[in-house]
């Protein structure tokens, strides 16, 4: 099926995405806080096969020389270190290749797209950025969304007041070309009420979502849920009321004031304690861990970021760290994933 890229159309085939290619050794792991550094028995060997909840990606710091500074929106002082959600940005057209080659070399699996960042901050229309994602999926990659956003979108709204209006003709246009395989709120705990409310949210996209389709939470650092609090709402009730609507928590670690250590730690707090990502029931992905502080500063760079995603799959505990969002590869330099793409 043919798509209409607007200005993507000059774009080469996705069937010409190239396979993964070693990375070079990791740098030393940065063991403060004595982080364990070898994979755990509930890890084993990281599947080297494709798996949609096994997360393979990196949505800030794949390193593209020359890639254009977006003006308010990446880093100005080190611009090369792609946010991948902004890919439709008019800055980037010519870049759209470089950027899913360079993720494919790396062997990730997921590409992480924002619905507002797109819509509102780069200026596209919404059949623009349908296209786009649907461009992205030619290349073989499950597109992830971020479907709203704290910086573009209104705080403490509802999903009948606002988000059902805003996301279903989104998600609808999207599931038509096979183009959302993920979706997910940023930080949702920074601009949205707690408990009922945010439960409608949750629930309202899953109805919305394909059946085939995944949906996760994203929270500021630490937050690992987002109920009214109380006796009866706590964090293990909370999830245990997302069976059937969520596939599991893209964790973000506090880069500033946690070790890696203390990463380690506070992820393993969360699956050996709940029953419900023990069993499997839901994923943990060790998803946003050096993004702020590689953001400006020199370190940590994409290889250091890789690094650290390796020990956070190296936590024990009562469940596999089901993947990372901020790079990843073997300490060898080999992929996680070196097989061929759908």
């Amino acid at each position: 099926m043919a798509f209409d890229f607007g200005f993507f159309a000059g774009a080469a085939a996705g069937s010409n995405r190239p396979a993964p290619v070693n990375q070079g050794p990791l740098p030393p792991f940065n063991t403060a806080g004595n982080p364990v550094t070898t994979l755990p028995a509930t890890q084993r060997t990281l599947p080297s096969a494709y798996d949609p909840l096994w997360w393979r990606g990196n949505a800030w710091s794949v390193t593209i020389p020359g890639l254009p500074w977006l003006p308010n929106l990446t880093s100005a002082v080190h611009p090369e270190r792609c946010c991948s959600w902004f890919l439709g940005h008019p800055l980037w057209k010519d870049w759209v290749d470089p950027i899913l080659t360079a993720h494919a070399l790396r062997g990730y699996t997921h590409f992480t797209l924002g619905l507002s960042d797109n819509l509102q901050a780069c200026g596209i229309t919404l059949a623009a950025y349908v296209s786009l994602a649907a461009y992205v999926r030619s290349w073989g990659f499950d597109v992830h969304h971020q479907l709203g956003s704290k910086d573009f979108d209104p705080a403490d709204q509802t999903w009948a007041g606002y988000w059902q209006g805003y996301l279903t003709p989104a998600i609808d246009q999207l599931a038509a070309v096979d183009a959302i395989q993920h979706g997910s709120i940023w930080e949702a705990n920074a601009f949205n009420l707690p408990g009922d409310p945010f439960q409608d949210i949750l629930v309202g996209i899953r109805g919305c979502l394909p059946l085939s389709a995944h949906e996760w939470v994203h929270f500021t650092p630490g937050v690992t849920w987002w109920g009214a609090g109380g006796d009866i709402d706590n964090r293990f009730t909370w999830w245990a009321k997302q069976s059937g609507v969520l596939a599991g928590l893209l964790y973000q670690t506090n880069c500033w004031g946690w070790d890696n250590g203390m990463r380690q730690a506070r992820i393993q707090d969360t699956t050996t304690r709940d029953a419900h990502f023990i069993d499997g029931t839901f994923k943990l992905v060790a998803w946003e861990n050096d993004a702020a502080c590689g953001f400006d500063a020199d370190q940590p760079d994409e290889a250091n970021s890789a690094a650290d995603s390796y020990l956070l799959l190296c936590t024990p505990g009562g469940c596999a760290v089901s993947g990372f969002g901020n790079g990843g590869w073997l300490p060898d330099g080999t992929p996680t994933f070196t097989g061929q793409f759908a």
